[in-house]
């Protein structure tokens, strides 16, 4: 909550501050479209057993391969394919819309 003192300027609590700071990040990150693709890899594990349909979400292909590796440590991959994005129309959001529902 917002305190007021006669001899100091308005200020906010300690953990008012920090949430506010989370859910400003949290609204920067989806304005700005922070696009995840998605990845379906076919691997064959180390012991020879093959895995399709695998899929994993990254920013690009190099991350999601990274991520493949890190759970299925040694294994090989075999392919490899972007899978087709849904295009979703976004609407457009006011600042004050975003205050409003922070404010509730």
């Amino acid at each position: 909550m917002l305190k007021t003192d006669a001899a100091t300027e308005p200020c906010f609590d300690a953990t008012e501050c920090v949430t506010v700071a989370y859910m400003v990040a949290i609204i920067h990150f989806w304005l700005q479209g922070v696009v995840m693709l998605k990845f379906v890899f076919s691997i064959r594990t180390r012991n020879g057993q093959k895995v399709e349909g695998l899929l994993i979400s990254s920013h690009d292909a190099a991350g999601a391969e990274t991520k493949v590796k890190q759970m299925y440590q040694h294994c090989e991959i075999l392919s490899c394919e972007l899978r087709q994005q849904e295009h979703k129309h976004l609407e457009t959001v006011t600042i004050e819309e975003i205050l409003t529902l922070i404010s509730k």
